[in-house]
């Protein structure tokens, strides 16, 4: 959030009485008010979608470019290549639009299942597209091997859970894959409400929200790792995971390899005891009761 920004509606949160009242305003208006300069033209990701004028269908929602601009590299100022690896081509809008947005600077590459996406393939323009199925691993680490790691991934494929899941435990731990600094990006998770009937995208709206959830347990496995207790399984995110960004239907994941730790401070010398366990009622802690499984102490 830029300084400037705050300083704009600080007055009338000041009278909104309570820190709590306001922190949800400031990041709804953060969000909203983001739209800066993105593509290479000096338009914002929103403006460039809706001036395009490809010949080719581009299929997008438009609150995505925000999101977008504030999670994955912009073009401008930069002077080396961003490699974008982009599951689902379909009609190949969505390559051209990316394209035109970065110019020479994007080496795009897309997959698809389905062979007439083959014809968005320019490889002297640094359009790549690849045919194959997201459930075929070897295909996908043959992806990464000829065209990563990647800078930033998306999957905007089929969109089923198991195809989401499929892909991003293919990718995101593999550093042929995926760039020590690197987004991995999962549109469309609205259909978490389409479970069921004829085109069925999951069993249950948990197929979807249970990514995330394991996401933010596996940034914690370092602190598993340094005490006495049941060790997590291994995760599909392998320790690099920094950051998770969950929006309405789209969600960022941000990789950094090897994953940062906390590192704790505690100033001057006057300090008493935590009692916590000792005021509050006698089963507050008892979930923490077993051996290793006790809250760190403050």
């Amino acid at each position: 959030m830029h300084m400037h920004g705050m300083k704009l509606i600080r007055p009338c949160l000041a009278r909104a009485g309570s820190m709590n009242m306001q922190m949800p305003l400031l990041l709804s208006l953060a969000l909203r008010g983001a739209a800066k300069p993105f593509c290479r033209d000096g338009s914002t990701l929103q403006q460039h979608w809706q001036s395009y004028n490809g010949a080719r269908g581009l299929d997008r929602w438009l609150e995505y470019a925000n999101t977008y601009s504030h999670h994955i590299p912009s073009p401008l100022g930069r002077t080396s290549t961003v490699r974008m690896l982009e599951v689902g081509v379909q009609s190949g809008g969505s390559a051209v639009a990316w394209k035109t947005c970065y110019g020479t600077l994007l080496r795009y590459v897309g997959v698809d299942i389905d062979p007439r996406c083959a014809r968005s393939r320019n490889e002297s323009a640094g359009v790549f597209v690849e045919i194959g199925s997201v459930f075929d691993n070897a295909f996908l680490k043959e992806v990464c091997r000829r065209h990563g790691p990647f800078d930033v991934i998306i999957d905007d494929g089929g969109h089923t859970a198991a195809m989401v899941k499929a892909t991003i435990s293919a990718l995101f731990d593999d550093d042929s894959c995926m760039a020590p600094h690197s987004v991995y990006v999962v549109e469309d998770l609205m259909v978490m409400a389409r479970c069921g009937g004829d085109k069925s995208y999951c069993e249950a709206p948990s197929d979807f929200t249970k990514l995330p959830s394991s996401a933010f347990e596996s940034m914690h496995d370092y602190w598993f790792k340094t005490r006495d207790t049941t060790q997590p399984a291994p995760s599909i995110f392998g320790g690099s995971l920094h950051a998770i960004h969950l929006y309405d239907s789209i969600a960022f994941y941000v990789r950094r390899a090897p994953q940062s730790r906390l590192t704790r401070i505690k100033l001057d010398t006057d300090w008493f005891p935590n009692e916590e366990a000792k005021l509050n009622s006698v089963d507050t802690y008892a979930a923490a009761a077993a051996p290793g499984t006790a809250a760190p102490s403050e």
